[in-house]
Parts: C-alpha cells; sequence; structure tokens
C-alpha cells in the first residue's frame, strides 16, 4: 500500500498540537501513523497509532493483473457492509467490448450462474444481495475474453431495501487490465519508395503472409524524409527497459542527435521533455564514474570498462554542447582514463579485434576532447591492414577530426572483401555503415556515402530497427 501522507514540515502550536488534512484512499485497510518530533538540537520524541479507512457500503474487485483473448475465468466483487443495519442491496457489473459475461453453464461458475439479470448483449450485469451487519459477501461473475487491449470494467453497488430511517449507500469503482494475445504478437514494418513509376506496386506483396491472414493493425506512415526511416530504432532505443553504460548512453544520444526532428517524431522526442531526458542520463552516467576515472557497467561500480566510458564521454561532451551541464573535472578524469588505457593495450602487437577496436574508439573521443593521440593514431594506421572494420572506421573518424590528409583518410573508408566476425553481439556488425557515412560525408565522396546509406537502412531486422540498443543509436548519428 502507498503512503498516503507524508510531511516532513509541519510545526505544532503553543499547546503541541498539529493538524494535517489528506484524501482518505479508495481502500478498505488499516493504517499506521508514525510521528517523529525535533525541537533544536537535543530534543526528540515519537508516537505511533493506527486508523482504518473503510466506507459504509463498499465494493472491492477481485480481477486478474492481466488476462489472454479466450481466456475463460470467475471474477469476483467483494461487497463489504460495514454498517450496523441488515437491507438489500444490488451489485452491477458493466464490462467493454473487450468480454462478455458467460451465460451457459461452466464448471468453475456453478455459483456464478443463479439470480441473474443479464444485459446489453451480455456486457452488463446485476445482482441482487442480501447483507447483514458487519457482512461481506463475495458475487461471482463468470467471464469470457473476446478481444485485445486495456479492458476497463465498472463496478457499483447501491442500497435498494435499508433499515428504515438509514441513509441510502451507493459505492463505484473501475478496474483495469490488460487482455493480451496467448500468444506473442508477430510485428513487421516495411518500408517503400513511393515514385511515379512504383504507384501501382502492391505494397502488401513483401508482407509476411501469416500476418496478412491474422487479425492485427495496419500503420501505414508517409514522409517525404528518408530519416523517418530511424523511427522504430529510435522507438525501440528510448523505450528500452534497462540502464546500464551502453543503454544509458544510447537512450540518451537521440535526444542529442534528433530532438531538432521533433515535428518528423513528435510522439518520440518532445522538445520539453529534451532537456530533462539528457540531464538524466548525465546523472546516471556520473553515477558510473570510478576512481580511475572510468566508467563501470553499472552505478556504483567499481571496475571501469573501457569501450563503456569511451562511449559515455562521448554522450557527455556531446551532451555539454547541447547545454546541459558536465563538471569538466569528471570529463578530464574520463579521458585521462581514456589515455592511459591506450598505453596499456600493447597495440604494437595486440591481434585481440575487441581491444584494437576499443584503442580506436577511445582515439576518436580523445580526439573530440581535443586531446589527441598521434603516435596511436599512426601506430594504428600502419596496422591498418589488421584492424576490424569498426575499428579502421572510428579511426577515421579521429583523423577526421586531426585533420590528417583525406588520400589516408580514404584508405580506410573502403569496405574489406571480408567481415571480421563480431564476438560481441550487442555491438551491432551494422555499425560500420553509419561510421562509414559519415567519414564519407566529411571527405565528400558522395558515391560512397549513398552506398553506406543503401547499406545502412538495408541490415535492419523485420522491425524496422538494428537488432541492439548499440546499433540502433549508431545508425541515428549520421
Amino acid at each position: 500500500m502507498a503512503t498516503a501522507l507524508w510531511s516532513a514540515t509541519l510545526t505544532t502550536d503553543a499547546q503541541g498540537k498539529v493538524n494535517a488534512t489528506f484524501k482518505a484512499p479508495d481502500s478498505l485497510t488499516r493504517y499506521r501513523v508514525m510521528a517523529v518530533a525535533a525541537k533544536d538540537a537535543d530534543r526528540f520524541g515519537s508516537g505511533e497509532s493506527k486508523f482504518v479507512v473503510n466506507k459504509p457500503l463498499m465494493v472491492d474487485p477481485v480481477v486478474p493483473r492481466f488476462a489472454h483473448l479466450g481466456d475463460e475465468i470467475l471474477i469476483k466483487g467483494i461487497v463489504h457492509n460495514t454498517t450496523p443495519h441488515d437491507g438489500n442491496v444490488e451489485l452491477e457489473l458493466t464490462l467493454d467490448d473487450n468480454a462478455i459475461l458467460i451465460t451457459e453453464q461452466r464448471p468453475f461458475a456453478l455459483v456464478g450462474v443463479r439470480n441473474r439479470i443479464t444485459m446489453n448483449a451480455s456486457r452488463s450485469e446485476r445482482r441482487p444481495i442480501t447483507l447483514k451487519a458487519g457482512e461481506t459477501v463475495a458475487v461471482a461473475f463468470p467471464v469470457r475474453f473476446v478481444k485485445t487491449g486495456t479492458t476497463t470494467w465498472k463496478w457499483q453497488v447501491r442500497t435498494t431495501t435499508w433499515a428504515p430511517g438509514a441513509p441510502a449507500l451507493s459505492d463505484a469503482v473501475e478496474s483495469k487490465f490488460e487482455v493480451n494475445s496467448p500468444i506473442p504478437a508477430l510485428r513487421e514494418v516495411q518500408y517503400f519508395e513511393l515514385t511515379s513509376a512504383s504507384g501501382s506496386q502492391n505494397l502488401l506483396q513483401r508482407i509476411n503472409p501469416q500476418l496478412l491472414e491474422s487479425e492485427g493493425d495496419l500503420n501505414l506512415s508517409f514522409s517525404q524524409s528518408r530519416l523517418y526511416e530511424a523511427r522504430d530504432a529510435l522507438d525501440q532505443t528510448l523505450h528500452y527497459p534497462y540502464g546500464c553504460v551502453e543503454q544509458t548512453s544510447s537512450a540518451t544520444l537521440p535526444w542529442l542527435a534528433l530532438s531538432r526532428y521533433e515535428a518528423m517524431f513528435p510522439d518520440l522526442l518532445q522538445k520539453a521533455k529534451a532537456n530533462d531526458a539528457i540531464s538524466k542520463g548525465v546523472r546516471r552516467l556520473l553515477a558510473m564514474q570510478t576512481d580511475s576515472g572510468g566508467l563501470s557497467y553499472w552505478p556504483g561500480g567499481d571496475t571501469p570498462v573501457y569501450w563503456g566510458s569511451a562511449y559515455g564521454a562521448f554522450v557527455l561532451m556531446k551532451a555539454k554542447e547541447w547545454g546541459v551541464p558536465v563538471p569538466q573535472d569528471s570529463l578530464d578524469k574520463l579521458t585521462d582514463y581514456l589515455s592511459k588505457g591506450l598505453r596499456e593495450f600493447d597495440l604494437a602487437a595486440s591481434t585481440e579485434n575487441e581491444k584494437l577496436t576499443d584503442a580506436a574508439m577511445g582515439l576518436y573521443v580523445l580526439a573530440k576532447a581535443g586531446k589527441t593521440e598521434p603516435a596511436y593514431a599512426t601506430l594504428l594506421f600502419q596496422r591498418r591492414e589488421k584492424l576490424p572494420e569498426t575499428a579502421r572506421l572510428y579511426l577515421a573518424l579521429s583523423m577526421c577530426l586531426n585533420n590528417a590528409a583525406p588520400r589516408q583518410i580514404a584508405e580506410l573508408v573502403k569496405a574489406p572483401a571480408k567481415r571480421t566476425p563480431q564476438h560481441r553481439y550487442w555491438a551491432a556488425p551494422e555499425l560500420a555503415h553509419p561510421l562509414r557515412l559519415l567519414v564519407a560525408t566529411h571527405l565528400g565522396m558522395k558515391a560512397e556515402a549513398q552506398a553506406a546509406a543503401t547499406e545502412l537502412l538495408r541490415t535492419r531486422t523485420g522491425r524496422g530497427d538494428w537488432g541492439t540498443t548499440f546499433g540502433n543509436a549508431g545508425a541515428c548519428l549520421p
């Protein structure tokens, strides 16, 4: 049960008394009152009491937290009479379109099918009840769920014949929960380019036939910008429920990269929420900073993660550019950690793809912070044929920021004939496409940029995103 009242600033009168008012919760339960008093620096006291919240006549629904389409269950309305009177009352239940009352006999509903008055196409029912003073009675209703979605039911109880001289009583309450499909719903996203030449194309031809043969919703959206094709990736990233260093960085990055496109994504990127969302991400990332300066995987951790520190540092710098306060001391400690890590990687001899990619990512972030490491950039460039594709592109981005020779950068942009296997599934091999797009755009390589954009969009999953929060956030960068 939630706290009904919390107040830390009440002041007593001259007699030591204090008053506080609040709206009592709509529930039949006992509450505990705890009071702690303080005066000056050394006078304290406490007290405790309790009280019961109820109504003279009350209905308390007993419904499931969720249900599945096709389920048949017995739900109950608990009617409480807390008065000293006997009498008759009427309980009415009204369902919405997601469920109907079962009127046929069921083995599980032997009690619930007697004395029934069913109305409104089996979606409303009234039940007469005789109550004694102080009595509680459970009334059962057999129901079947016929549609998915949020279902809302109304319960009403009122006296019909009551003790002489006693006031008429009533109560009403609403219950709400989700009705889901008994199996996971299939979902598919397809994007099409509509032109005068493709105007007669059957857009359903590429859709999974299983979807077309079942019940569900079909949503059509149109846009004149290809940026709209990032919508599903944006939705998945912003609403992902967890918050490690990668997920926090990935959920913050779209606000920094795309918030000026609010008109295109009004239900996802509201301008009024941007500052709060970015500030929340910054606070969570700073809560991951360890004594070494690097960022741990989760808030409060004490072991830094290099790639997560580089990614988080990139987001923190972008947030500071946005205008959100980020302590410079925290950024300096973070970039010092990244610089120190480069010296511990043994980059001249290492053949570990993850370590080489992390180092290249660190070089890019350090270059963005204005703390270039030209010796390590040169070392990796000399070993470019041994670098994984993503490492080559991070290195190319760092060289763009350092104004390296375009001819050297262009060597790193070429797609390899054979891609290096990626052991970090969340790191999304598709990330190479937006990185290549950024580098090609910087160099004015229009054909390569167009090819990278086409390949990026081609590698989406059937859900319309790039499979992971890291891949989705990276795709938003260009």
